[in-house]
């Protein structure tokens, strides 16, 4: 664990600037050092082993080292060399569950794109009510900002 009396922690900054958002959050980073003074940081939220980002989203894994999974379905931008490439990703787990459930291949693509506009499968009438409480506290729809 880091010394939160010597801290040398800094909030980490682009190597070149961004060109998109993305529409992620702000990140209140003096916020964030002020919680490492308090309470420590573990080595654990600094490292991770691969797959990681990208890497994981193209192999299908269903989380990134030691990050949690933050949505079901989702796109996520990868830069190749200068051109933007959109992928898409669905949870192999809740993939299975379909699967199980009966759900036909169609239903099921329908599906997905219906909960990648929402991160979340929670309020989409055509899913199953099994899989409706076996994903429910694991994934919750962020609230989208302006």
């Amino acid at each position: 664990m880091y010394d939160p009396d010597a801290i040398r922690w800094q909030s980490p900054t682009p190597l070149i600037p961004y060109r998109h958002n993305w529409n992620r959050p702000e990140v209140d980073w003096e916020q964030i050092k002020e919680g490492i003074h308090q309470n420590g940081i573990r080595n654990a939220a600094q490292t991770t082993i691969a797959p990681t980002g990208t890497i994981a989203t193209v192999t299908g894994c269903e989380g990134y080292g030691c990050e949690p999974a933050f949505a079901l379905a989702y796109f996520r931008h990868m830069n190749d060399n200068g051109k933007d490439v959109l992928l898409s990703y669905a949870s192999p787990l809740f993939e299975k569950a379909m699967i199980k459930s009966g759900l036909d291949e169609s239903t099921r693509k329908q599906l997905v794109d219906k909960v990648m506009e929402k991160g979340s499968c929670q309020g989409i009438e055509e899913i199953p009510e099994e899989i409706l409480k076996t994903f429910n506290q694991i994934f919750k729809p962020k609230k989208k900002r302006n």
